[in-house]
């Protein structure tokens, strides 16, 4: 119940200060723009690359893998389909996880403290 009340103060504080967030999202968002994740496969054979924003850049596949996926037949192409899409989940993660440090930062500049955590709080 208190943590639902300390929720509330924070969203009627954010009100009071349209501008400061306004400028505070800003620039989560052109940081976000900057960022890229890459995420490699420990064989290299894989990479993935996602930006800030969630969004998918770059799936690059050894040549050589694809070939032996290719000649090796259905039970081999979905072992590489599944390698590919484990590590786009984890770059999806990882930027996810940036996305979240980002807003802490600034949250923190605003006198908010963890109002991330507290909003999702607040919703249970």
């Amino acid at each position: 119940m208190f943590d639902q009340l300390k929720a509330m103060s924070a969203i009627a504080g954010l009100m009071k200060n349209k501008d400061a967030i306004a400028g505070a999202a800003a620039r989560v968002q052109d940081e976000l723009a900057r960022r890229t994740i890459t995420v490699e496969s420990p064989d290299k054979s894989i990479s993935v690359q996602v930006s800030g924003k969630l969004e998918v850049q770059t799936i690059s596949l050894n040549p050589k893998v694809v070939q032996d996926a290719a000649a090796g037949g259905p039970a081999v192409h979905a072992q590489l389909e599944q390698l590919v899409q484990r590590a786009v989940n984890i770059a999806l993660s990882k930027a996810k996880d940036a996305i979240a440090e980002e807003i802490s930062k600034e949250a923190e500049k605003l006198g908010l403290g963890n109002i991330a955590g507290d909003l999702k709080k607040f919703g249970q």
